[in-house]
């Protein structure tokens, strides 16, 4: 593959801090080795990377950890702001998953996480006539062939899900994690008298795709 960074490629990082911000710079190299990505494609998991070091014990996924549960916050909350900011939970906790099963091969791995995403997505069928918004908008825009006349083809909503392949032993497992955020004051202006009804839906649609990764996917532990 013709890329900058090949796969199992290993570099090394050196890291001089200041007395007392050992435990700040822990913590940004632990988040590192947990949801790192690098690259233009990388929110779906294109540039995974992993750390080792001497130094740093890095601890695996976990509902209880606490520095997971540190940069959480609940759905609903997460939806009041329009940027992401931090890693969802719900009744169930963090909105974190893993594939159902590790791989040899990251390209595997990948397979699983595209599978996975395609299908959240057509699951949300389109209900209204066309050019008006519809529950498949909320995850992400432009939807090919299913434009918003308000919106136009220029504006862009990011999908909120993030995928990563992190390290399982000697195997890798695909990641998926969701980092909620609202739509744009600006996208939801032009929607004119639908930006109630959108906002309203939200929460609504990303609890179905939530159900939908507890269903094919596991929630970490």
């Amino acid at each position: 593959m013709n890329a900058a960074i090949q796969a199992k490629e290993s570099n090394a990082l050196k890291i001089i801090c200041a007395d007392g911000s050992n435990s700040v710079i822990q913590n940004t190299l632990q988040l590192i080795h947990w949801f790192g990505t690098i690259g233009g494609r990388s929110r779906n998991g294109w540039g995974s990377l992993a750390l080792d070091s001497d130094s740093v014990a890095f601890q695996p996924l976990g509902q209880s950890n606490p520095l997971l549960q540190a940069i959480s916050r609940p759905l609903p909350e997460c939806l009041q702001y329009d940027w992401p900011h931090a890693l969802g939970r719900d009744d169930r906790g963090l909105l974190m998953w893993t594939t159902r099963q590790d791989y040899d091969h990251w390209q595997d791995a990948m397979r699983e996480l595209a599978k996975a995403k395609i299908a959240f997505r057509t699951a949300l069928k389109f209900t209204n006539p066309k050019g008006q918004m519809d529950r498949r908008h909320v995850l992400a825009y432009p939807v090919t062939n299913h434009p918003v006349n308000a919106w136009g083809s220029q504006a862009r909503l990011a999908n909120q899900l993030r995928f990563k392949v992190i390290s399982h032993g000697n195997r890798l497992l695909g990641v998926a994690y969701h980092l909620p955020c609202g739509t744009p004051g600006e996208l939801l202006r032009r929607l004119g008298t639908q930006q109630n009804d959108f906002q309203q839906q939200q929460l609504s649609v990303w609890q179905n795709v939530h159900t939908y990764l507890d269903a094919v996917m596991h929630r970490i532990a």
